[in-house]
């Protein structure tokens, strides 16, 4: 698929055009970047994001289910509720589904590294749209 290109680059330095892109995704590290730098960073991250999107486009982010009340820093995880904000603060119309890829028998409490839950565990969807 010519039209795909992986980019492993840093966020602020893209090396595309704004308006460019019609879909992009990430997949179990959104939760690092909020639970390291806070919500103002991710929020930062998305914005970077939203920009490289042709309006329209969409940006796919798949994280594991953290507790809202849990130590998510700790177990690699965020709170869906946590992400959707810091989508909607970034300007992104946000689809959720938390079903798809749910993880039966993950309680949200153990790191996603235990070898209880290690590629087992609950995660979440949101499909963000950059506005037309």
């Amino acid at each position: 698929m010519p039209q795909i290109e992986r980019l492993n680059r840093e966020i602020t330095d893209l090396g595309v055009a704004n308006d460019s892109i019609d879909v992009a995704i990430t997949a179990l590290n959104f939760h690092d970047v909020y639970n390291s730098y806070g919500a103002a960073a991710a929020t930062g991250m998305l914005l970077v994001v939203k920009a490289k999107l042709k309006p329209g486009g969409s940006f796919g982010l798949i994280d594991h289910v953290g507790d809202p009340d849990g130590d998510n820093k700790a177990h690699h995880r965020i709170d869906p509720a946590s992400a959707v904000a810091v989508a909607e603060a970034a300007g992104f119309i946000v689809e959720r589904d938390e079903n798809l890829l749910a993880g039966d028998g993950d309680d949200h409490g153990k790191n996603v590294f235990d070898p209880a839950v290690r590629g087992k565990t609950d995660r979440f969807i949101l499909k963000l749209t950059k506005p037309e």
